[in-house]
């Protein structure tokens, strides 16, 4: 499905039949994605919903009353804007005319923190808000190592998806040097909840109730809550958790992602191309490993 210029939704017998067959054959992949609007015909949106509670993930659900606007204020011609597929983890690109890399490096909230942990001198904190402005500046130096990943990799020619990428014959420019229409890259970002749970955490048990401090939340990273049993279960108790529909947890959430669309927005490839970041991937197991 999709939506049409004039606000109505687009749909075709093939539409249905995708989601019939994925409720009848139950896969798991692949992932099925219904592109939405605030116009979708009721009966398909339930035939969606039906198809979520057989519990293979899909259909997946693209929003584009605000994926859309979000690609043309990102740069997208309007016309290929409504014609937006997606791909790997569902980024939306433009099918046919955009490199658009995905998942090439990853940025990780809480390594800021931990190493904020690890290199301050955690007893000149006196409150929550001096803790949270350093933290940005340590997350400032992640998305700056992340930059210069980008700009100093190199990529080989091919020749062969160069030929049928619209833009390269007209460029005359292999698809690594930037000769698709579109050639922005995408990079992951991990840990956001883990990030989130763990500045609220600080925020209440240490400067608000203060039962802990910097010190002990740095020995308590560092041995993993070894021996801190008894602190992970009254971490557990705090309502404020990522996820959930309060004001405070959406406020910081929101605070973290607009700081590194801030500080990425200016960023340009040495092919112009420009980066564009997503907030999951299961690349948070490799992070996590390391």
């Amino acid at each position: 499905g999709g939506s049409e210029r004039d606000g109505g939704y687009l749909r075709n017998e093939l539409t249905d039949i995708f989601l019939e067959l994925e409720r009848e054959l139950q896969l798991p992949d692949p992932k099925i994605v219904l592109r939405v609007n605030r116009n979708i015909p009721q009966d398909l949106l339930n035939s969606g919903l039906r198809c979520m509670m057989t519990g293979t993930g899909s259909p997946l659900l693209s929003n584009d009353d605000i994926i859309i606007p979000a690609l043309m204020d990102f740069g997208v011609e309007d016309t290929d804007a409504y014609d937006y597929a997606t791909s790997a983890c569902w980024e939306p690109l433009i099918g046919g005319r955009s490199s658009s890399m995905n998942n090439v490096a990853r940025l990780s909230y809480m390594k800021a923190l931990d190493n904020l942990l690890l290199e301050e001198r955690l007893g000149r904190f006196q409150n929550f808000d001096m803790l949270k402005s350093c933290y940005f500046q340590y997350l400032k130096r992640e998305i700056r190592r992340v930059k210069r990943q980008l700009y100093e990799r190199r990529y080989r020619k091919n020749t062969l998806y160069s030929v049928f990428m619209e833009g390269c014959r007209e460029s005359g420019k292999d698809i690594v040097e930037g000769g698709a229409k579109y050639h922005n890259i995408g990079i992951t970002t991990i840990a956001l909840g883990n990030t989130v749970n763990a500045l609220l955490n600080i925020q209440r048990y240490v400067f608000e109730e203060r039962q802990f401090d910097l010190v002990d939340v740095k020995k308590i990273s560092l041995f993993n809550y070894e021996g801190y049993e008894e602190v992970a279960g009254i971490l557990r108790t705090n309502e404020a958790q990522y996820g959930c529909d309060s004001d405070e947890v959406i406020s910081l959430s929101n605070e973290l992602l607009r700081f590194v669309s801030k500080e990425t927005e200016d960023f340009r490839l040495p092919d112009g191309g420009r980066l564009k970041f997503g907030s999951s991937s299961p690349s948070f197991i490799m992070e996590g490993s390391s």
